[in-house]
């Protein structure tokens, strides 16, 4: 008895029938929020990019090294990961579908969860210590950048490959949807989960406190803050606008769908007596995979964004004088007195 009961309680012990799957009911619907939301991911994804590639400056900006990597991961998403997703509701059920389904799956929950989350660490990382170190502003920058960046990447893509080849596992639950992927052991799940998404989330908090304490409190404490030092007074310096939106973004994206796993590995069943609760699940999931139509818009709270997209032959325009008076006034003008990207 007691070890039919632990089966009951483990997520690969319960095979769900079409029944219990009543978000498939309104699949059609799911499935054409994911191709709108996918064709706005790929148009603003793909703007940053030309953006970015345009621009020497930004090419060699460690900052801006970060946004690539989380715009080409949220690109590739849009792209591809979630059009499969889509292909695979709507009726594809051969072999190579379910193993494409696989990959996309894992990519959505994991991989790319992961790379936008541990690039807005480094992001908090990196602003922290460009505020309170001048010696890492003027010679370190580059090299701890490229160095941290290289090893979170690394390391998130081969936990990642290792776990799944040693704890991971393929289901065919029913008809509509050839396969799952998931991982045998509830402990790796969780590890899974913190490492991608608490862990990073929950330290680009932190440093993005103390940054904001080290730029207005730095000389209270004889702190040596090196963009005031730099002359940059601590009244007309602002904590960086796209840094906390990002942030903000990315909790509210990527925490809930976490939670809604975290139930599932507690056994809740998204049955047709948990409608709300299966509601939700889908709602959440759908915020996680297509965060990329939202973060590429973070990036334009910056001057140097929007200066940059300003260059490009397309979105050249005759400037008014009351385009340059605007400019001059708007309060949204005053986070571009931070001098963090320069």
């Amino acid at each position: 008895m007691e070890e039919n009961n632990s089966d009951s309680r483990h997520p690969d012990s319960h095979v769900p029938t079409v029944s219990e799957y009543v978000f498939l009911e309104n699949l059609s619907i799911v499935g054409i929020f994911y191709v709108v939301l996918s064709v706005l991911g790929v148009f603003f994804n793909s703007s940053v990019l030309l953006v970015l590639f345009k621009s020497t400056r930004m090419r060699h900006t460690p900052k801006y090294w970060l946004v690539l990597m989380v715009s080409i991961t949220l690109w590739f998403q849009a792209v591809v990961t979630n059009p499969q997703m889509v292909v695979i509701w709507f009726g594809a059920t051969t072999r190579a579908a379910c193993k494409m389904w696989v990959a996309a799956e894992a990519y959505n929950t994991y991989a790319c969860v992961g790379i936008a989350c541990w690039c807005s660490l480094l992001l908090s990382f990196d602003y922290l210590f460009c505020v309170a170190s001048h010696r890492y502003r003027q010679i370190y920058r580059d090299s701890v950048m490229m160095c941290l960046l290289f090893f979170c990447i690394f390391s998130l893509i081969v936990t990642l490959a290792v776990l799944s080849f040693v704890f991971g596992s393929n289901k065919t639950p029913m008809d509509y949807i050839k396969c799952h992927f998931g991982f045998t052991n509830e402990i790796v799940v969780f590890v899974l989960l913190v490492y991608t998404v608490y862990l990073p989330l929950i330290g680009s908090v932190i440093l993005n406190l103390l940054g904001v304490v080290f730029l207005h409190r730095g000389f209270e404490w004889n702190l040596n803050v090196s963009l005031n030092v730099q002359g940059y007074s601590s009244n007309k310096s602002f904590p960086p606008l796209d840094h906390s939106l990002l942030l903000i973004i990315l909790i509210l994206c990527y925490v809930p769908a976490t939670v809604m796993h975290h139930l599932v590995l507690n056994g809740v069943v998204f049955s047709k007596e948990n409608k709300a609760l299966v509601h939700l699940s889908a709602t959440t999931t759908v915020l996680r995979d297509n965060a990329g139509c939202m973060v590429p818009l973070v990036w334009y709270c910056f001057c140097d964004m929007r200066d940059a997209l300003k260059q490009l032959s397309c979105c050249k325009r005759k400037a008014s004088p009351s385009d340059s008076a605007f400019q001059e006034s708007s309060e949204f003008r005053l986070y571009d007195c931070y001098p963090y990207c320069a």
